[in-house]
């Protein structure tokens, strides 16, 4: 029963590499033709873009705060960053791995 939903998991929360690419081409077209057809409405586009990421990461800093001033934390130490298990010593291959991944998130190696 488990590997069925497992199963039922990926393929219902996972959209198929093709539809990912076709999206993006699809996207990459519809913004090229507004540069096109209008560089003040890409501009305005932009603008707009550009906000709506301004108001997301005011949000996510809005909802620490908050829960910094309530004192609700959740039950995290940072005495062993790299234990993912009780009693866990950190190896080089984690801590170069959690390396990647911040790189990677940041995009930082450009």
């Amino acid at each position: 029963m488990a590997n069925h939903l497992a199963m039922y998991r990926k393929v219902l929360l996972l959209p198929c590499r093709e539809l990912i690419v076709i999206g993006h081409v699809y996207l990459t077209v519809i913004i090229t033709l507004l540069n096109c057809y209008s560089l003040k409405l890409a501009s305005k586009v932009t603008t707009v873009f550009s906000v709506t990421k301004l108001l997301a990461v005011c949000f996510i800093v809005a909802v620490g705060v908050i829960f910094m001033v309530k004192r609700q934390t959740f039950p995290v130490t940072f005495t062993h960053p790299f234990d993912v298990l009780p009693g866990q010593e950190p190896t080089v291959s984690s801590v170069g791995l959690s390396l990647y991944n911040v790189l990677w998130a940041y995009s930082g190696w450009y």
